[in-house]
């Protein structure tokens, strides 16, 4: 099963010279069976994920500290990943959503007015 459909390697000198990063390993959507990887552990998922970017990047596995898997489905809070928004309806509400609110700011591409 190809089990990865975005590995994203970060700026991580910008912020931390010379220091560790963070790397997205597996963000699944549309077509690639994201239901069959997250029928997996979340130690199977991270595993499946290090495997399929070593192929891509070969230091990947000797420097691969340690792994979180999230399905995002299974969030109770989450009520879905994604916004579709019609011309009218981002011309009418994207400027507000992308406020800061107190302390409450969101981010995001949905919430992006560029997107990614």
């Amino acid at each position: 099963m190809r089990t990865s459909v975005i590995t994203a390697h970060p700026r991580h000198t910008r912020f931390n010279p010379g220091g560790r990063g963070v790397l997205l390993g597996a963000y699944m959507y549309g077509g690639a069976n994201p239901f069959g990887f997250t029928a997996m552990t979340p130690a199977e998922q991270v595993a499946s994920a290090v495997e399929f970017s070593a192929v891509i990047d070969p230091q990947y596995k000797s420097q691969f500290e340690k792994g979180v898997a999230v399905v995002r489905h299974s969030v109770p809070f989450t009520l879905g990943c994604a916004a579709e928004w019609t011309e009218a309806g981002a011309a009418q509400h994207s400027r507000n959503l992308c406020l800061i609110d107190g302390r409450i700011a969101l981010a995001g591409e949905n919430a992006s007015q560029l997107a990614w």
